[in-house]
């Protein structure tokens, strides 16, 4: 399988709905952040885990009721099972989103705060995404359709 295969067979379509809540989880991102920050002078590092934190939950949210809602099951347990699974998927990515923010960006590279969050948040993006697909709301075996026997 060749590079414009994996292309082709790509959820492009889920990946822009994906993108769109990470967006909106941007916003959240820094709706908390900024106040701590600039308002609270809360430390950058610690302000930037809570605001993650909040962020987490309402990506969770709009990805349950928008992006995979045709991979939702199990009921009550199911809905639990994926927002566990979507926090660890997320708090790994906060760690990758996290790490390149604060210690490299920000810190060691001297990159503004606000620019240096938003390149965490970049690169952590293809993580989440690629896990939260194969793990968190991975097809049902009973949903895929089973090929025809001869």
């Amino acid at each position: 399988m060749g590079a414009g295969d994996l292309a082709r067979r790509f959820p492009w379509a889920r990946f822009l709905k994906f993108c769109i809540v990470g967006g909106s989880g941007v916003f959240v991102n820094y709706g908390v952040y900024l106040p701590l920050t600039r308002w609270l002078h809360v430390l950058e590092e610690s302000s930037q885990a809570l605001s993650i934190a909040v962020s987490i939950l309402t990506n969770f949210v709009l990805n349950e009721v928008w992006t995979f809602r045709d991979r939702r099951s199990g009921g009550a347990g199911g809905f639990f099972r994926r927002l566990s699974q979507f926090y660890l998927v997320s708090l790994v990515g906060a760690a990758i989103q996290w790490g390149v923010a604060m210690p490299l960006c920000y810190r060691t590279l001297g990159v503004p705060d606000m620019l240096a969050v938003l390149i965490g948040i970049g690169v952590a993006t293809g993580w989440n995404f690629l896990l939260n697909l194969i793990w968190t709301w991975k097809k049902s075996s009973a949903a895929t359709p089973k090929p025809p026997t001869a």
